[in-house]
């Protein structure tokens, strides 16, 4: 519609031109002057004039859309032409005194605008960035982690300034169709059902970080390497505090592995890698490295396909009948028991199949042994293996 208006004004230009009217001498009378101003406006106005009344457009212009201001050839053309016109007359007439006030005066009135140009630029810069970025995502081995899965992604079909991909009879799908082209098979849904896999998406300072849930396990992907402690997104308006302090990098991206037990976010090397056995397990709080605890400790391990959990326990000192000891499975007690000298086991039945769990020990008893030893001991995990 815009190239039809255009041509229309070019064609009515044409017209008078082939039928000898003297443009050239209309020039020098208000009448020429004032209708090469209105074929100029015409231009800058009747090619905008489709998207203006566009029922599609105007629903992108809002409150939050602000920036989606569409701008064509044509009317910037329109627009430097009536300028430059403005100013080759007001010269002529006026003369260069009065014309150098008058570009003064253009110019600092234009700055606003112009200041204004650079926020939309920025905005639309950083919008893009966020597209990209998660484009970015799909490169990487992590994603390879939700094959096969239905993935709740509202924020990544989040429509900002108008650019984004809702999910309509036109987009519908976008993102599921952008992972099958890196060869996944993920299903990624505008909305979410309380899928057991998720995708984040927050807006820092810099950048921006792109959140995997998968149940309990948490992933953190960033093109920067972050070092401030912050809050990163974990479900519909829920935020935890994640640390930065290892990760991995993966296809030009960094990424940070947690586990989520309760209301804590806990750092882990790669949570894929944690096993079943005490060797694979990620020792956590106030466990030695010769496996002794004192009062408590934590660690997290796999549970396996039946879910039980076999820990093997040693007390090297003698008890007097009220020691006692619990055991918690991601928060919640499974086991208290009395304390034994030497050798005990528990074996703790969950219906957590595999999962990563974190597993508390408490005692109520810890002393000094008597070979020298200045740390305050109860009991050392000799073994813990899942079935």
């Amino acid at each position: 519609m815009g190239v039809v208006c255009f041509g229309i004004i070019l064609f009515v230009a044409l017209v008078m031109l082939l039928n000898n009217v003297h443009i050239c001498e209309m020039r020098n009378t208000n009448f020429g002057v004032a209708a090469t101003i209105g074929i100029a406006m015409g231009f800058v106005v009747l090619p905008l004039l489709p998207f203006a009344i566009s029922v599609r457009y105007q629903s992108l212009v809002n409150a939050s859309n602000y920036i989606s201001v569409t701008a064509v050839y044509f009317s910037y053309l329109a627009v430097v032409f009536l300028i430059s016109y403005l100013v080759w007359e007001i010269t002529v007439r006026l003369g260069k005194k009065a014309t150098f006030i008058l570009l003064t005066v253009i110019v600092l009135s234009s700055m606003g605008i112009q200041m204004m140009n650079h926020v939309i630029e920025s905005r639309q810069e950083e919008t893009a960035n966020r597209v990209k970025m998660i484009e970015e995502v799909f490169k990487t081995d992590i994603v390879g982690r939700l094959e096969g899965m239905e993935v709740d992604a509202t924020d990544l079909y989040e429509t900002i300034d108008a650019l984004g991909f809702e999910n309509d009879e036109v987009t519908d799908g976008y993102w599921t169709l952008f992972s099958r082209y890196y060869g996944h098979d993920i299903t990624l849904k505008s909305k979410s059902d309380g899928s057991i896999a998720s995708m984040f998406y927050k807006k820092e300072k810099q950048g921006g970080l792109v959140g995997i849930r998968i149940d309990s396990s948490y992933y953190v992907l960033t093109t920067e390497r972050q070092a401030d402690p912050k809050a990163v997104k974990i479900g519909d308006n829920q935020y935890m505090i994640a640390s930065f302090n290892q990760y991995t990098i993966d296809h030009g991206m960094y990424i940070y592995a947690y586990i989520i037990v309760g209301d804590r976010l806990l750092p882990v090397k790669d949570n894929d890698m944690v096993g079943g056995t005490w060797r694979e397990a990620v020792k956590l709080a106030n466990i030695y490295e010769d496996g002794f605890i004192g009062t408590d400790g934590d660690f997290i391990i796999r549970t396996g396909d039946t879910g039980k959990i076999t820990i093997k326990l040693y007390c090297p000192f003698e008890m007097m009948g009220e020691e006692w000891y619990r055991i918690f499975v991601n928060g919640q007690e499974i086991v208290w028991a009395r304390a034994v000298s030497g050798v005990s086991e528990q074996v703790i039945r969950t219906t957590l199949q595999n999962q990563l769990v974190v597993v508390h020990i408490e005692t109520n008893f810890a002393q000094q042994p008597d070979n020298g030893d200045v740390r305050e001991l109860s009991m050392l995990i000799s073994d813990v293996y899942t079935e």
